[in-house]
């Protein structure tokens, strides 16, 4: 897992003012943000993080709000630290000496803090020989 930081936008469809304006009866703009989680084959794993309406264009709607910014952040951050430990966990299922698939002893929340607020996950304990 890496993160790509893009100056341009993945995709666009541009449209004038006046087909925003007549599409569907309604103007206005719809904004998805995604996270999008590429492991070392190139397969891709897509996760909707928010989904942002804007009817009009006004001062109080412009951008994001301050608690839409911390919310999408925040759940960044959950998917983020979520697929690091999956992939830490997965490289640690077999056993570095031996090979052997590591049994699982069960399994425990953890709570992880970050800038972001508190992260409730699971966390098992595993043992190689029997």
């Amino acid at each position: 897992m890496y993160a790509r930081l893009m100056s341009e936008p993945v995709s666009t469809t541009l449209q004038s003012v006046d087909d925003l304006a007549t599409s569907k009866g309604r103007s206005g703009t719809r904004f998805r943000v995604q996270l999008v989680v590429e492991d070392n084959s190139g397969h891709e794993e897509v996760h909707e993080m928010a989904r942002i309406e804007r009817e009009a264009v006004e001062m109080e709607t412009l951008g994001l709000t301050l608690a839409e910014g911390k919310l999408i952040l925040k759940k960044i951050q959950e998917g983020v630290v979520r697929e690091q430990i999956h992939d830490a966990l997965a490289r640690r299922r077999h056993c570095p000496d031996c090979g052997k698939a590591r049994h699982s002893k069960g399994h425990h929340d953890i709570t992880i803090r970050t800038l972001f607020g508190n992260l409730e996950l699971q966390s098992w304990a595993a043992n190689a020989r029997e």
